[in-house]
């Protein structure tokens, strides 16, 4: 498999506790200036459908179901239950 050595491509992070962040491209900037809003609609979509959501954080008003947080406008977070 071929290594991927671009540096601007967003990766997950995990944090302390050990969760995956899955970063999302900015809306007025951000891995080459593109923001799938149709990808990321659907990626939520797909989580609520299969994962037992509860609450998405998200400052995205044209993606339905998410609520908003301050500095949460490259990225979101899942509350899930259980």
């Amino acid at each position: 498999m071929k290594q991927d050595s671009d540096p601007l491509r967003p990766r997950p992070t995990q944090d302390k506790r050990g969760f995956f962040m899955l970063p999302q491209t900015p809306t007025d900037s951000g891995y080459y200036g593109v923001y799938d809003q149709d990808g990321t609609r659907r990626l939520i979509h797909f989580f609520r459908i299969f994962a037992p959501v509860v609450t998405v954080i998200f400052n995205d008003p044209g993606i339905p179901y998410c609520a908003k947080a301050s500095r949460h406008d490259n990225h979101f977070h899942l509350n899930l239950r259980g």
